[in-house]
């Protein structure tokens, strides 16, 4: 699959701010009739296709992020990619990504002498590792609370 990359210009910010409310009432629509597709009028000439209603919220998140001026990138779920990109994902160095590989913490594949990481296996050690942090801090919340070390 190939990666996706582009960065809105200020005419395609104003569209998507536009866009963004029809999105929303779309989605809104969708949710109250529980349908798995949704009928979206596009162009000019309102052109209708159907499109899945999940598709709504990954629009609006694209259109959204648009509609800021950031530059999106999009890529497939089982996208490779390389152990810099998935630090920048994580938010980590480079070098303690590939701590987490080599004590298989996050899976990965040789290509080469390179290492290469499925975009959904990143995602999934962020998700699970947001998850521990989380719990670590409502533990210290609690800690806090109960020796009355909290001040509202």
């Amino acid at each position: 699959m190939q990666t996706v990359t582009f960065k809105p210009t200020k005419h395609e910010q104003k569209i998507a701010m536009e866009a963004m409310n029809e999105i929303q009432k779309l989605q809104r629509q969708s949710k109250k009739k529980k349908a798995a597709t949704t009928i979206v009028t596009v162009g000019k000439n309102g052109t209708a296709m159907s499109v899945p209603t999940q598709a709504l919220s990954h629009l609006y998140s694209i259109v959204g992020k648009m509609a800021e001026g950031k530059s999106i990138t999009i890529l497939s779920s089982d996208e490779l990619i390389s152990t810099q990109q998935a630090a920048d994902i994580l938010n980590f160095s480079r070098p303690y990504v590939v701590k987490l590989l080599e004590e298989g913490k996050i899976p990965y594949q040789k290509v080469g002498s390179h290492r290469r990481i499925k975009l959904a296996d990143v995602i999934a050690y962020e998700k699970e590792f947001r998850k521990q942090r989380k719990r670590a801090l409502d533990w210290m919340t609690r800690q806090a609370q109960e020796l009355n070390l909290w001040h509202s």
